[in-house]
């Protein structure tokens, strides 16, 4: 018996193929799990923020399906007739309460200069880790990091943050972080930036799945650091130790390149500092040019004059030994005292005895002074010299 032949316009497909299209549409196509409520900032997208949801679902537990439950997102402000001011701190820019709610204010400033889009895939992290880790006690530093590194958030605001807080001293030890909602908008800017950072420093040294091994792993084994120290071999003096150094030794001067006023002040001080060095070295050089040029002087100075005294000529017999006349004695207009002729040097002549003075005092007599001396048979000079001599008695002579 032949089989009637199926037109084109009759053919249909069969129940079962029609079944596994619907069943894969369904699987496909992720229904809308976020119901967004309140007035939607313009840079929201409400497709792109469903599908951030099952992105950050995979990447936090890869080894669930994600919670199909529906997950409202409000945005209010203080004109909206549903407000939260009094869940979130005055600095917060969102919050999550519990797994099914998430509160955002507009009329605030963003947390650390983030969009509203930034705040709303940060809130999500939130509510996924809610979701697929109920009833683990989740340390809120941790909370914050894997919120901020899953939602991608780039900030070189933080890095000048944490920079200020090591150059000043003011760290923050992580457990203090869990009363993060009692601190106020700097000491909080400082929290979210330190928690970020620690995750950071996880994913960089040991990949993204540490997120999700650490979570599994605590929620098998009951705490959070139980679970750190199976997944990754850390304890809390470890992580805290070598997340510290970390941050210490990659931020530490970060401030002075990133913040402006910084940068000024550091460049005023360098230059003050340069300024101060250039004049003590001045000083230094100065003072050693002068020891110097003391040293030189007293190597070039003739050595001192030693005054030897000066040997007196022996007297010649008969003769009387005149001091020399110095400049001194000598009158301002250039005559000599008693008539006596200025000659060269410090000789001069005496016009009274008509002798010459040498400038060692020795008088040069004239022969008739001479011719009297010998006549008066030397009564100033020696008498036995004048008898030595062969004179005659003076009285004789006198009488001749």
């Amino acid at each position: 018996m032949n089989r009637p032949e199926r037109s084109e316009g009759n053919a249909q497909l069969p129940l079962h193929q029609l079944f596994l299209l619907l069943l894969l549409l369904t699987v496909s196509i992720p229904a809308d799990i976020l119901h967004f409520e309140g007035i939607v900032p313009p840079d929201v997208d409400k497709a792109v923020m469903n599908a951030e949801y099952h992105r950050i679902y995979r990447l936090a537990a890869p080894r669930q399906r994600p919670d199909p439950s529906p997950l409202r997102v409000v945005y209010y402000s203080d004109k909206t007739t549903e407000n939260f001011n009094g869940v979130l701190p005055e600095w917060g820019g969102g919050g999550t309460i519990g797994g099914d709610l998430i509160v955002i204010p507009t009329t605030f400033k963003p947390f650390l200069d983030q969009s509203f889009a930034q705040v709303t895939r940060h809130e999500l992290v939130h509510a996924v880790l809610a979701r697929a880790y109920p009833g683990l006690y989740i340390p809120r530093w941790f909370h914050e990091g894997v919120a901020m590194t899953l939602s991608g958030e780039l900030s070189f605001q933080e890095d000048v943050i944490v920079s200020k807080a090591i150059f000043t001293g003011a760290r923050m030890p992580f457990a203090s972080i869990d009363s993060v909602n009692n601190f106020g908008r700097n000491r909080a800017d400082l929290a979210y930036a330190k928690s970020h950072l620690a995750v950071l420093f996880l994913v960089d040294r040991y990949g993204i799945e540490s997120i999700p091994d650490i979570l599994s792993t605590a929620k098998r084994t009951g705490t959070f650091w139980e679970g750190m120290h199976t997944a990754l071999a850390l304890s809390p003096t470890d992580f805290d130790y070598l997340v510290n150094g970390d941050i210490s030794s990659r931020y530490r001067f970060a401030f002075i390149f990133a913040d402006y006023s910084a940068f000024w002040v550091a460049i005023a001080f360098l230059f003050l500092v340069a300024a101060g060095a250039a004049l003590v070295r001045k000083r230094k050089k100065l003072d050693q040019m002068e020891r110097e040029e003391k040293l030189e002087d007293e190597r070039s100075a003739p050595a001192a004059e030693v005054l030897v005294p000066e040997k007196e000529p022996p007297e010649l017999p008969g003769k009387t030994m005149f001091p020399s006349v110095s400049s001194e004695t000598m009158p301002d207009d250039g005559t000599n005292p008693d008539n006596e002729e200025n000659l060269d040097g410090d000789e001069y002549y005496d016009e009274d005895d008509n002798d010459y003075i040498l400038a060692d005092g020795v008088e040069l007599e004239d022969e008739e002074d001479d011719e009297e001396f010998f006549d008066d048979g030397g009564a100033s000079g020696n008498a036995e010299a004048g008898n030595e001599g062969g004179l005659d008695d003076p009285d004789k002579e006198k009488k001749a």
